[in-house]
């Protein structure tokens, strides 16, 4: 698995919200994602995770799927 981190474009304050995602599977938009990153930095995705571990074991957000945020 890899990990990508995901934050807000524009933020409601001095504090940006930012969270890592767990990627199980690499899909073809992952891949692009990863080999384009200057290009794609601050475009907006919507993104589905689910939450796994915790009660004394690592929690992880495991994406479930990610795509462009239509405008």
């Amino acid at each position: 698995s890899q990990p990508i981190l995901l934050g807000e474009n524009k933020p409601q304050n001095q504090e940006r919200y930012t969270t890592a995602l767990r990627i199980d599977e690499m899909t073809p938009f992952i891949e692009d994602l990863l080999n384009n990153l200057d290009k794609y930095k601050f475009r907006p995705v919507d993104i589905e995770f689910t939450v796994v571990g915790g009660s004394n074991e690592a929690e992880y957000r495991v994406l479930t799927d990610i795509a462009w945020k239509n405008k």
